[in-house]
């Protein structure tokens, strides 16, 4: 902490270290519960998990609640956190920030490679539940489960 307080010269700020981890709900509210707990409102959010599993993967890995692990942690960690605290958030100016990545679009470069982004018909959480390999419902693909939890990202966002 040290280190990042001596890059601030001159900045009377208090940095209080926390965990949250976004492939764990409870991890997130206790994150809401104890760190949190004093702030009675906040003027910035940022959501920036980028997990992404190797390209070559397989294997379906999970978060602790059971999610498919990227777009648990990427989409569903950020939408339950925001949700505990969006009354925090101060009114008319808090800010919300969500970092996200082309590679949702299919026609951009990144996202013209390999696997496409898209939800379909949300197939596979209808069908599955939280057991969802992919959205879509179709067989799990770590390049598409970032790509699709990057267009998550964008949905989110445009709804807020």
């Amino acid at each position: 902490m040290e280190e990042v307080l001596n890059e601030i010269p001159d900045t009377n700020i208090e940095l209080t270290p926390a965990e949250c981890d976004l492939a764990n709900l409870v991890s997130i509210k206790n994150f809401v519960s104890t760190t949190l707990k004093e702030e009675n409102s906040l003027d910035v959010v940022c959501y920036n998990a980028g997990i992404a599993c190797n390209t070559a993967a397989s294997e379906c890995l999970r978060t602790k609640e059971g999610f498919e692990l990227t777009v648990g942690t990427n989409h569903f960690g950020h939408f339950y956190l925001n949700q505990l605290i969006l009354p925090k958030i101060k009114q008319n100016t808090g800010r919300i920030v969500v970092t996200a990545s082309s590679v949702h679009d299919p026609d951009s470069p990144g996202g013209a490679q390999g696997s496409k982004a898209t939800l379909g018909t949300l197939e596979g959480l209808q069908r599955d539940g939280i057991m969802f390999e992919m959205v879509d419902g179709e067989k799990f693909d770590a390049d598409k489960a970032y790509k699709d939890s990057k267009l998550c990202n964008v949905l989110f966002t445009r709804e807020l």
